[in-house]
């Protein structure tokens, strides 16, 4: 721990200043980074989301090949930083949505929660899912959940990566009205739709129809566009 202390002190104090490019994954994060070092070059700052790669789109199912109303989630799982009890519970007490849960880094009272679950409208995958495999999983749904609670300024003010994973597969997302940094992609009109909800009060939602738009207009959240600014900087250097 002394040494953790010590390369963070060396960080903050010395590479900080040196760096020529310091990037934060949105604006919000950015701001808080701007508050807690105001000595520090606005720039230097930079943001750099967590897309996925543009290959993504060659795995991806025309929407009629996939089963309408599954829903999955894929990441990490504890009671305390997440709604797997909450929404476990809304998937059993209605007959219209089905859940995949696919996750490696769990709890183990979260795991002997969802092995005693007796419901073929949940499943649980305690292997997980490689990353690159992800756009062959995930392009077999309609539905993708963001199950984080907003217990700290990281997750109340992050626009988590799955997010992007899930739009990149053209899956509409469902995610906490806690989780702001995720606010600015809200989107009804369209294919993939993005909506918060209250995971506190699912017991309001009425199930049927949460899932229509007009048409369809694919989301372009591509790595290769974010880190090309970054490269032409190190070319510069």
């Amino acid at each position: 721990m002394k040494f953790v202390k010590y390369s963070h002190y060396f960080e903050t104090r010395f590479i900080y200043a040196k760096a020529t490019w310091i990037s934060q994954t949105n604006e919000d994060r950015l701001t808080l980074f701007q508050k807690d070092y105001p000595n520090i070059d606005r720039g230097k700052m930079h943001i750099m989301p967590n897309y996925p790669p543009k290959a993504w789109r060659n795995h991806l199912k025309p929407w009629h090949e996939r089963k309408k109303n599954s829903m999955v989630y894929v990441g990490s799982l504890a009671f305390e930083s997440t709604y797997i009890r909450e929404f476990c519970d809304w998937i059993k007490s209605q007959e219209y949505y089905t859940l995949d849960i696919y996750s490696y880094n769990f709890h183990l009272e979260v795991e002997n929660y969802l092995n005693n679950i007796h419901d073929d409208k949940i499943r649980f995958f305690p292997r997980g899912i490689e990353y690159d495999l992800l756009p062959t999983i995930l392009n077999q749904y309609s539905i993708g959940v963001i199950l984080h609670k907003a217990f700290n300024e990281n997750y109340k003010y992050n626009a988590t990566n799955k997010l992007f994973e899930y739009l990149a597969c053209d899956l509409n997302v469902w995610f906490s009205k806690e989780l702001l940094g995720c606010f600015k992609y809200i989107n009804s009109g369209s294919y993939p739709i993005v909506k918060p909800f209250d995971f506190l009060n699912l017991e309001r939602i009425n199930p049927y129809g949460l899932e229509t738009a007009k048409n369809y207009k694919p989301r372009h959240y591509w790595c290769e566009d974010v880190y090309n600014k970054l490269l032409v900087e190190i070319e510069k250097v």
